[in-house]
């Protein structure tokens, strides 16, 4: 590999955790109701408003000792894990879509398989707290695939992307039938009369 090629792994590998570190706001308040935009990152504990230097992927972490600078409350480790698992997975992608590191990079395949990766991490984070996956997070999954299919990036065409869309769709409907023993999305005939 060349400086240029560590160079640029490097950067995916920062870009990742950056991105870890909004997915690990995102899966902490999608879940809880709470905006992904509003109000600004604070301490759980003590709800004091975090500053830059306190937001640096896995850094802030290292150099607070895992603990809130104005009250000293535990920050907890999942932040620095799915930080730090975005930025392994950003460079595994980046490794795909230059074939090993051997040729020039597909940017679009690595923004499509950036995009996935992060939006994986965020649902698994998400799944194994709570047990369920927010349809918030389903629907951006769906318009980010179909967005990315209908601008060419990877190898999944627009009518792929809606059949896996349709498909995805269904088998969550058949598996719900079978658990509740009803149709989820059944109209019940009293509502049509």
């Amino acid at each position: 590999m060349t400086i240029r090629e560590h160079a640029a792994a490097a950067f995916v590998f920062l870009l990742g955790l950056f991105i870890g570190s909004f997915l690990g706001a995102a899966s902490y308040r999608i879940p809880r109701g709470i905006s992904i935009v509003w109000p600004p990152s604070a301490c759980p504990a003590c709800r004091a408003r975090l500053g830059a230097a306190d937001l640096i992927p896995v850094a802030s972490y290292w150099l607070l000792r895992g603990r809130c600078r104005h009250c000293g409350a535990p920050i907890s480790k999942r932040y620095v894990v799915i930080e730090l698992l975005t930025g392994v997975l950003f460079a595994g992608v980046y490794a795909a879509a230059t074939r090993g590191f051997g040729a020039a990079p597909d940017w679009a395949g690595f923004g499509a398989g950036a995009s996935l990766a992060s939006l994986l991490l965020l649902m698994a984070v998400i799944d194994l707290e709570h047990m369920r996956l927010p349809d918030t997070v389903n629907a951006a999954g769906a318009v980010i695939g179909f967005g990315l299919a209908l601008l060419g990036a990877g190898v999944v065409t627009p009518a792929h992307a809606l059949y896996g869309a349709a498909l995805g769709f269904l088998v969550v409907v058949v598996c719900e039938s079978i658990v509740l023993g009803h149709s989820p999305i059944a109209v019940d005939r009293a509502d049509t009369n």
